[in-house]
């Protein structure tokens, strides 16, 4: 389908614009990728490679209870968990593979800024300090060139333990 672009609103300068090769497939990409973002069944979170949260959607403000103004340029992830099991799973991974790692984001992130694919229960913290049990999946996000993506290098999935699949799926991206 052509389309005209019209300069300073001049319809009699007008010219046409050919849709680009693929253009339809990244429009539906792009459109299912916003439902997922938008999408109160989904919980997305993103942060930036320090771990300060950037982006957080309806669906994480459902999940955890709070708005995207308390949390966004404040917390990071690990302020959703529980904080003895945040220390157990640094310990756990510092074990594994015979290296110090800090406790916090790094620990959240470990595997998956190695391209190895992590899943593992965690408690998060909701803001009335309720508990929500999650099974998390950790995935590192890579860039055009194949190299992990400095923004964002992670991805979570994760869904409440005990509850049917459709009632929600946490993701938390990484910048």
């Amino acid at each position: 389908m052509e389309q005209k672009v019209v300069p300073n609103g001049d319809p009699l300068a007008a010219k046409p614009v050919t849709p680009f090769r693929g253009q339809d497939s990244l429009l539906k990409a792009g459109t299912l990728q916003d439902a997922i973002l938008n999408s109160a069944y989904f919980s997305s979170i993103a942060t930036h490679e320090t771990g300060v949260i950037q982006i957080f959607n309806v669906g994480a403000g459902r999940r955890l209870g709070y708005t995207a103004s308390e949390v966004v340029n404040k917390m990071t992830p690990a302020d959703f968990h529980v904080q003895p099991e945040l220390i157990a799973r640094t310990r756990a991974l510092s074990g594994e593979f015979n290296t110090p790692i800090a406790p916090g984001f790094e620990a959240l992130v470990f595997k998956a800024s190695r391209r190895i694919e992590d899943t593992y229960e965690v408690t998060n913290v909701r803001k009335d300090a309720s508990h929500l049990q999650m099974v998390l999946s950790v995935t590192a996000l890579v860039n055009a060139q194949d190299r992990i993506s400095a923004n964002p290098p992670a991805y979570w999935l994760g869904e409440p333990i005990g509850l049917p699949a459709v009632s929600g799926t946490t993701g938390i991206v990484a910048e």
